[in-house]
């Protein structure tokens, strides 16, 4: 027999063999705590969200924890209050901007449990200028939405270390993907040390401003983006990976990630060119 016969036969055996119903257990995983922070080199960027994971059959999304303490120390021992600004959502009652070098503690009570991180704010290289040019061969998508200009990064990327870079493009102000469940990310690795000319993922329209915010992250950061980019694209198929909770840098089991960045951001309004 063809073996590609015998294999589709031998599956089409494992499909149908078994009739007995199977009823999956799924809501005995124990709830977890989620918690999302955000510390930058920049006014207004810093919060902590935290969120409790539910079972599988229950109605809503995550719950909301609303009775946090947090706490937020660096490595000098000054310390940063933070104060709930809406289920779940804390904010700094003094605003503050992190300082690149400084290590930063992270420490959440929830019903008396503790939940803590630590990451360091490394510094991030400055971007000379953003480019455009017309792409050359533009696909029916980008024809039919007028977004016909490629983004071009100008920059100096230093060697002497391993980097890992977050990206977020905003188009006239608002946060764009190419698919709703990008994350732009990078190591350094593969970039010389003279960036000129590198194109960007998202496409712009003449006449648009074009923003590009270029984040630090740890490498603690980028396991744990390229972790949640695996999740994200995973298509549950019967070969794919299983799927696995991003590696997170909360200890005591909680899930999400606490990151600490330098930002750097430029823009530049797309002008037709002769």
């Amino acid at each position: 027999m063809n073996q590609r016969y015998l294999y589709i036969f031998l599956m089409l055996i494992l499909l149908t063999g078994c009739e007995e119903t199977i009823q999956l257990d799924l809501d005995q995983v124990e709830p977890k705590i989620v918690v999302e922070g955000l510390l930058t080199n920049r006014l207004g960027d810093q919060y902590v969200k935290i969120t409790k994971t539910v079972d599988f059959y229950a109605s809503g999304g995550a719950e909301k924890i609303t009775n946090a303490n947090i706490k937020l120390i660096d490595d000098l021992g000054e310390e940063y209050s933070f104060n709930q600004t809406s289920p779940g959502y804390y904010l700094p009652v003094v605003d503050f901007a992190g300082v690149v070098g400084r290590s930063y503690s992270l420490s959440v009570e929830v019903d008396g449990v503790f939940y803590q991180s630590e990451d360091q704010l490394l510094r991030v290289p400055e971007i000379d200028s953003l480019g455009y040019s017309l792409n050359d061969d533009p696909d029916q998508d980008r024809i039919d939405s007028g977004h016909l200009y490629d983004l071009l990064l100008y920059m100096k990327e230093p060697k002497e270390t391993t980097d890992y870079y977050l990206f977020k493009f905003y188009r006239n102000d608002s946060l764009t993907f190419t698919n709703s469940n990008d994350i732009y990310l990078l190591t350094d690795e593969a970039l010389s040390e003279s960036i000129s000319g590198f194109p960007g993922p998202v496409y712009y329209a003449e006449k648009d401003t074009a923003r590009m915010d270029m984040f630090s992250v740890t490498r603690n950061g980028y396991v744990y983006f390229s972790d949640l980019t695996n999740l994200l694209f995973n298509d549950g198929g019967l070969f794919g990976p299983v799927p696995a909770n991003p590696r997170s840098n909360m200890s005591n089991g909680a899930l999400g990630f606490f990151q600490v960045s330098a930002v750097t951001t430029t823009q530049v309004i797309l002008k037709k060119k002769n």
